[in-house]
């Protein structure tokens, strides 16, 4: 969406709802927000925010406009990519992110069995919320995992040896 765009979505809003403020900070606020949706989606998001009666009474966030829509530069990735669900934690994700996504995933998964081992139970979902890096930080502080040069500058278990 243009800047102007977003002005006269915000006036569309200002008709239904006319406390609201005219002030520069909402329209720059609403353009950060909205600039990389198609503005036809937002304003069917307005329609549809209004059509709701338990609406009348709150004036629209950007995100309640923008809820369920994907921004032009993600539909011009779907154009040359697709969904691929990963078969380990069946997450929906681009093909393009699956092999990054499932290094890690497969990571996660095999960690979760070694502390499992020892004991310890922790859900897969606090393990998936760390980065690679804040993961490997993590696996090496518990003495579980370290990263070590074994045929080609691979990633090693502690205990366990490594198939080619």
């Amino acid at each position: 969406m243009t800047e102007e765009e977003v002005y006269k979505l915000l006036e569309r809003v200002r008709v239904y709802y006319q406390h609201l403020s005219k002030s520069d900070e909402i329209y720059e606020e609403w353009y950060r927000v909205l600039k990389k949706y198609n503005v036809e989606e937002v304003n069917k998001g307005l329609d549809n925010y209004l059509r709701d009666e338990k609406n009348r009474t709150r004036i629209p966030m950007p995100q309640d406009l923008i809820d369920g829509l994907i921004t032009e530069e993600q539909k011009e990735k779907l154009k040359n990519d697709y969904l691929i669900d990963c078969n380990l934690c069946h997450k929906t994700m681009l093909l393009s992110e699956y092999d990054s996504h499932y290094s890690k995933c497969l990571k996660v998964k095999a960690v979760l069995l070694l502390l499992r081992k020892k004991g310890q139970v922790i859900e897969y979902d606090e393990l998936s919320r760390y980065d690679i890096k804040t993961l490997e930080r993590f696996l090496n502080e518990n003495k579980i995992y370290e990263k070590r040069s074994f045929n080609g500058n691979k990633n090693v278990f502690r205990g366990e040896k490594q198939i080619n």
